[in-house]
């Protein structure tokens, strides 16, 4: 891709050439193709750029959901391209979606939990900022969801110049990704110096429990504050907010108990005869005394086998005459 160097700037098409602007690049320009939107909807060669297009779409929908349900925490932490980078992390997670096939590939069918540990703020991490470990816990009996912070010997956070407090904040979610329902809850915590060393956990509860095809995902941050005019006000700046998703997982399904009923606990032995040419195989039941055939179903008897006079002295041998 070409790439302007000289002081003429221009925006637009010109010359079979388009000329745009990026903030990481600068001025570029690239050739302007001959190919239109409606070759691409109906020409059989563009098939799997349909499906590609297809997908991208369900895929703009689950990254349009995660903003709306996250924004209120990641508005002053997020970089310029985190929507690129979050929509090619979905990308990735809908294509190990293996029941359906390209151009109908789904999100709640792909592996969400590779999501875990997206950064909405590139230029620092929480592995960074934190020195704590935290840890989450989904009790689906009592429908609570945990989000516990253990201090260590070290402070809790990475010292800031321009902050003397800061505060956790956490979000959690449900969000159904096939109609679009979504619930959310924000939890910030007071108020703490960024020189206390603190020695019992934190922990942050929360009732929000996904149903049915919903996801939970939860997110931890952290903002700095200073006081200004007696009052704390988040301090601007990317270098040390901080937002990352650390779980995502799928609503899990209550699975029936099978019970057993004696009349099913029927133990089968196969015994494969290689004397004689018997078709089918025979099948002997040890507790019913009965022989049956190899590919009847289970717990139901066929009328009893005339059996060639060779073979049945010696079945009657091992397993005793009916």
């Amino acid at each position: 891709m070409a790439k302007q160097t000289g002081t003429i700037k221009l925006i637009g098409k010109l010359g079979g050439n388009s000329y745009y602007y990026t903030k990481d690049n600068g001025y570029l320009v690239r050739k302007i193709t001959s190919v239109d939107a409606e070759r691409i909807r109906t020409d059989p060669a563009f098939e799997r750029v349909r499906e590609n297009n297809t997908d991208f779409g369900r895929c703009a929908w689950g990254v349009k959901l995660l903003r709306a349900a996250f924004i209120p925490l990641f508005a002053g932490a997020a970089d310029t391209r985190m929507t690129s980078r979050l929509t090619q992390a979905v990308m990735a997670a809908m294509q190990f979606d293996t029941t359906n096939m390209p151009g109908m590939r789904r999100l709640e069918s792909g592996d969400m939990g590779l999501l875990r540990g997206f950064e909405f703020n590139k230029e620092t991490s929480l592995k960074r900022v934190l020195k704590a470990s935290y840890a989450t816990d989904v009790n689906h009996e009592k429908g609570i969801c945990t989000v516990t912070i253990t201090p260590s010997d070290k402070k809790l956070v990475l010292q800031h110049a321009d902050a003397s407090r800061f505060r956790f904040v956490v979000g959690i979610a449900r969000i159904d990704f096939k109609t679009g329902a979504h619930s959310v809850e924000y939890i910030r915590s007071t108020e703490i110096s960024t020189r206390k060393m603190e020695t019992m956990p934190m922990v942050f509860t929360s009732r929000i429990m996904p149903v049915k095809n919903e996801f939970l995902l939860i997110t931890l941050g952290i903002e700095y504050l200073r006081q200004v005019d007696g009052e704390y006000c988040v301090v601007e700046g990317k270098k040390y907010t901080v937002l990352t998703l650390i779980r995502v997982e799928k609503a899990c399904r209550k699975k029936e108990k099978k019970t057993a009923h004696g009349k099913n606990r029927i133990s089968w032995q196969r015994r494969i005869t290689r004397a004689l040419r018997l078709r089918p195989a025979v099948h002997i039941n040890r507790f019913a005394t009965k022989r049956c055939c190899l590919f009847s179903r289970r717990n139901r008897y066929v009328p009893e086998l005339e059996l060639p006079n060779p073979l049945k002295s010696t079945l009657d041998t091992f397993y005793g005459s009916s």
